[in-house]
């Protein structure tokens, strides 16, 4: 049975400013900033009590959630807007033509182990211990079915050594716990576009008008694939712990994932 309590722990903050300004010519203008702060003992990242429970990344005790960051909330966004109606055939035609720019901080992200490392029976909800040297994690060779060495203990050192020092997080890190939601996404940017065309038509004192929209979405990816590019991660599970058999409670080693590449930059 899965009892959830609620509890005082936790908060969330928003300021935002903002500048706009519409001239007499049809052109508008407006600009935003947003910063958001939000921490909890859990963003229920599930439909049921037992999602909400097993999906919440801990160190040690899952009964124990510890206060980190929300999965909700952009920490920066910024936000711009520009459009302009150009009114032509005495009124009767009108094309508006405009952008919204986005740019913001990407989405929070947790490093947790690939397994069940403080054997509780939930599997990848641990978060990840960075070690600062080779002493701080037991590698095992990794071997295939026939006990042929695939990647040997120091082979995954070295991989996990470099991994590591790109990562600016995790090298922050050294020594300690990963943190719930510690890791962020790179910024993202992206420009849409709106053309609207207006055929009016009147009939007495009324006017009718019909209107017709194209809507571009990630305008900048369609002039350059470069553009409006948004990086989210691939892989926040590299490292498998593995137990002997005869010691099913106590953690003896782990090893690097060999499904990963770990000379790649996380997405």
């Amino acid at each position: 049975m899965i009892v959830l309590e609620n509890t005082n722990k936790g908060y969330q903050y928003n300021l935002t400013g903002q500048l706009k300004k519409d001239f007499d010519n049809g052109l508008y203008v407006q600009a935003a900033y947003t910063y958001t702060q939000a921490k909890d003992v859990t963003s229920n990242p599930g439909e049921i009590a037992a999602d909400a429970y097993q999906r919440n990344p801990v160190v040690g005790n899952a009964n124990n959630p510890q206060l980190a960051y929300s999965d909700f909330g952009l920490r920066h966004r910024v936000i711009g807007a520009a459009g302009k109606r150009f009114a032509y055939a005495d009124d009767r035609l009108a094309t508006t033509i405009s952008f919204f720019f986005e740019a913001a901080q990407g989405n929070r992200f947790s490093y947790t182990y690939a397994g069940d490392l403080n054997r509780d029976g939930i599997p990848g909800n641990d978060l990840l211990f960075v070690p600062a040297n080779r002493d701080q994690i037991n590698l095992v060779d990794i071997r295939d079915q026939s006990g042929n060495v695939l990647v040997t203990a120091a082979q995954q050192w070295e991989q996990l050594n470099a991994y590591i020092n790109q990562d600016d997080y995790l090298s922050d890190r050294r020594g300690g716990y990963t943190a719930r939601n510690g890791a962020i996404s790179p910024w993202y940017t992206q420009l849409d576009a709106r053309v609207l065309q207006d055929f009016s038509v009147k009939t007495g004192e009324r006017k009718h008008t019909l209107q017709l929209s194209l809507d571009v979405q990630n305008l900048g990816n369609l002039l350059n694939s470069d553009w409006g590019v948004r990086r989210v991660y691939a892989n926040n599970r590299f490292i498998e712990t593995s137990y002997l058999p005869a010691a099913p409670t106590r953690l003896l080693t782990s090893s690097v994932a060999a499904t990963k590449p770990l000379s790649t930059t996380p997405t």
